[in-house]
């Protein structure tokens, strides 16, 4: 089960990058690749483009891969193309976490996976996190959805 991290993004509202801001001793984008590798997902790629030397140096120490997009300026779709075309073949599925979502927990990706892990036949081929009644990510997309995932377009 793999992990994609996107983390490729500009910040433009905030006017530099929210990845690098610190939250509790650590960077944004640390805290969440090491969140995602404390769920057990294996490989961890993370899909760096906006300042991606600073981001992947944060990265440093930690199991995981960083996939550069050098199309990220076009929006979050060409990002999740990036990181589902990396998964390695042998990945049944695919948890697309956003890196900028500083209270998504290890234990709410791992309930994602246990979702999906549960259904018989395999006919769940993804999951939605909800808050409330509000779908938002993370979510787990089966390996069947990944041709659906690679020809998406748009800016959202």
């Amino acid at each position: 089960m793999a992990g994609v991290v996107l983390a490729a993004g500009s910040s433009s509202r905030l006017g530099r990058n929210k990845l690098l801001l610190d939250l509790g001793g650590e960077t944004l984008v640390r805290r969440t690749v090491r969140r995602v590798v404390a769920a057990g997902l294996d490989p961890v790629l993370v899909v760096v483009g906006h300042e991606a030397e600073r981001v992947t140096a944060e990265l440093a120490g930690l199991p995981c891969r960083p996939i550069v997009n050098p199309d990220h300026a076009s929006g979050q779709p060409s990002s999740v193309k990036a990181g589902i075309a990396a998964v390695p073949d042998g990945a049944v599925a695919a948890v697309v976490v956003l890196a900028d979502m500083p209270l998504v927990t290890a234990e709410m990706i791992a309930a994602l996976v246990d979702r999906y892990r549960r259904s018989d036949g395999g006919e769940v081929l993804a999951v939605a996190s909800d808050y409330g009644g509000v779908t938002a990510p993370p979510t787990l997309y089966d390996r069947a959805l990944f041709p659906e995932l690679a020809a998406m377009g748009g800016p959202g």
